[in-house]
C-alpha cells in the first residue's frame, strides 16, 4: 500500500500550499496578480467561516493559465454555466434579487477571495484538484 500512501501524500502537499496561499480580492488589482501558469485555486466569502469555500476549481490548458480562468471566465465574461457569475446570478434570483450580470459581479468584488497554488504536471494537477474538492467540498463545486 505504499503506492498510495506515496499519492495521498503528493496530493496532501498541493493542498497544504493552496490553504496557505494567501488570499486576493476580486479587485482592479486581482487580474494582474493572476499568473498565466496552470494552477488549482479555492474561492471562498469573505462572510463565511474558515473552511468553507465556494467554488474549487483549475485552470485547465488555456494560454492565460490562471488569469484566463478566474478572471477572464469567472469573473468578466459569464455564461456559461459553471462560472462564478452565474453561481452568483442563481444566488441572487434564490433571494429575490434580480440576478443581473452586474450585480453578480458586484457581489462577487465585495464578498469573495481567491487564493492558489501553481501546480506544473497536468496529471498531478487534475488529481489534486479532486483531492481538494474532497476535503474542501465546496458549496457550489466545481
Amino acid at each position: 500500500m505504499g503506492w498510495a500512501s506515496n499519492r495521498q501524500s503528493e496530493c496532501q502537499e498541493v493542498l497544504s500550499q493552496l490553504l496557505s496561499a494567501s488570499m486576493h480580492s476580486f479587485d482592479d488589482k486581482l487580474a494582474a496578480r493572476l499568473p498565466i501558469e496552470h494552477e488549482i485555486y479555492a474561492i471562498s466569502s469573505t462572510a463565511t467561516a474558515p473552511g468553507e469555500y465556494l467554488h474549487v476549481g483549475k485552470s485547465k490548458n488555456g494560454r492565460n493559465g490562471l488569469r484566463g480562468r478566474v478572471w477572464d471566465q469567472h469573473f468578466q465574461t459569464g455564461g456559461s454555466g459553471g462560472d462564478l457569475i452565474e453561481k452568483v446570478k442563481l444566488r441572487l434570483k434564490a433571494e429575490k434579487e434580480p440576478g443581473t450580470p452586474r450585480q453578480a459581479k458586484d457581489w462577487i468584488g465585495q464578498n469573495c477571495q481567491v487564493q492558489w497554488v501553481i501546480v506544473q504536471d497536468p496529471d498531478i494537477r487534475k488529481w489534486s484538484e479532486h483531492y481538494a474538492l474532497c476535503i474542501l467540498r465546496p458549496v457550489w463545486g466545481h
